[in-house]
């Protein structure tokens, strides 16, 4: 999302169009979740409020990328939050996947939600120092991302719901997204300067793979139920 030159009028009309229709999807369905979780009785809710939170953390995480986004390039405003809430989103969707795939095994889900959290702290940190660039740590953690990913498949354990298929879905539309803006492959087809047609790509490819995952994620968070090792790995959607 580094910006090198001026971008095409057009450029900013669909990024703003496509956070704009972002932020109205994900603040019904963040709205709507929270009037469910709220209208539910005392106790049920209190049982569930953990599921709830890994839920509304992601939804806020695409919000505020969106909101971030939107603000940026309507008011020109420094990118660096952008990236944060860039990475901050990639974080909570890898962490909303171990916490409902690995949702019976709660020493391996604590400890990959550690270790994610930490390394998404630690990236943001190279990256506000400029030690790091942006594409470079959402290549580097999208690709850790696949570590959990494997595990469920290898060593799977009983689950909430499996994610398996979801989640490598979610990282590798995102990663199509991520390299064809930086290896500018519509530019490069179509012979242009500007990487405009690339950046809209991945800006649409984030908001439609983000609201792909937010399904699956509320669907785990609706299911009650214990599956067997069997089940946990299977490759379904």
């Amino acid at each position: 999302m580094k910006e090198n030159s001026p971008e095409p009028l057009y450029s900013d009309i669909a990024i703003v169009l496509i956070h704009v229709l972002g932020i109205a999807y994900f603040g019904l369905l963040t709205g709507s979740f929270l009037c469910g979780f709220f209208s539910l009785p005392l106790p049920q809710a209190q049982g569930v409020l953990s599921d709830s939170l890994i839920v509304l953390c992601f939804l806020t995480a695409v919000l505020a990328f969106c909101s971030l986004s939107l603000s940026s390039h309507i008011a020109r405003r420094s990118l660096r939050s952008e990236q944060v809430t860039a990475m901050a989103l990639i974080a909570a969707s890898t962490i909303s996947f171990v916490y409902f795939q690995f949702y019976h095994d709660k020493w391996t889900s604590r400890m990959y939600m550690l270790f994610f959290g930490l390394v998404a702290v630690q990236s943001v940190r190279h990256m506000i120092q400029s030690e790091t660039s942006f594409p470079k740590a959402c290549v580097w953690y999208g690709l850790l991302g696949f570590i959990p990913a494997v595990h469920a498949l290898l060593w799977p354990s009983t689950c909430r719901m499996p994610m398996i298929t979801n989640f490598i879905t979610y990282l590798t539309l995102n990663a199509i997204g991520g390299f064809a803006y930086v290896i500018r492959v519509p530019e490069r087809l179509a012979g242009l300067v500007s990487n405009s047609i690339s950046k809209i790509f991945m800006h649409a490819s984030f908001i439609m793979t983000a609201s792909f995952f937010a399904g699956a994620l509320l669907v785990g968070h609706e299911s009650n139920t214990a599956l067997t090792v069997d089940e946990c790995k299977g490759w379904k959607w």
